[in-house]
């Protein structure tokens, strides 16, 4: 018989883990936009949407790592996940849950983009390429963590 409590601990450090990050990258992205703000140097605004991306690719790592746990454990009989994956509100409260944490995220990303288009000051080849640049790439990221979802409820 396998002891889960290791394997359980270690979600849970891995969802700890995704909260600090949460909250940190709400915190650089809130500091970047109000020193940019107060000193009027747009360019602090510039890295806003290269963090979110880098952070939407460390969040759907740890999505995918806690689901691979997650699935192992469920294969090996642990009452828990076998609990959790026969419970039908969890399937959707928790991507609900996930989406109201990014929402500042995506906020603060909304107005860098906007900031950012006037930084370019009409260079419009520069401004299209930043724009559909960190799009593809949160677009990218938004598809991995979808993909790390749907993965959960087949059981990697």
């Amino acid at each position: 018989m396998i002891d889960f409590a290791p394997y359980r601990a270690q979600i849970t450090a891995i969802d700890l883990g995704h909260l600090v990050l949460i909250v940190v990258v709400i915190l650089v992205q809130l500091a970047l936009t109000v020193i940019s703000d107060l000193t009027g140097n747009r360019k602090p605004q510039l890295w806003v949407p290269a963090f979110t991306v880098t952070m939407l690719g460390i969040i759907t790592r740890m999505d995918t790592m806690i689901h691979r746990i997650g699935g192992f454990l469920k294969s090996q009989g642990d009452p828990w996940e076998i609990a959790k994956a026969a419970h039908a509100p969890t399937r959707y409260l928790m991507p609900i849950g996930d989406i109201l944490c990014m929402m500042p995220v995506i906020a603060l990303l909304i107005y860098a983009e906007v900031r950012a288009w006037q930084y370019f000051n009409g260079n419009s080849k520069a401004q299209v390429f930043y724009l559909a640049g960190t799009l593809s790439f949160v677009g990218l990221g938004i598809a991995g963590w979808i993909l790390a979802a749907t993965k959960a409820k087949t059981g990697f």
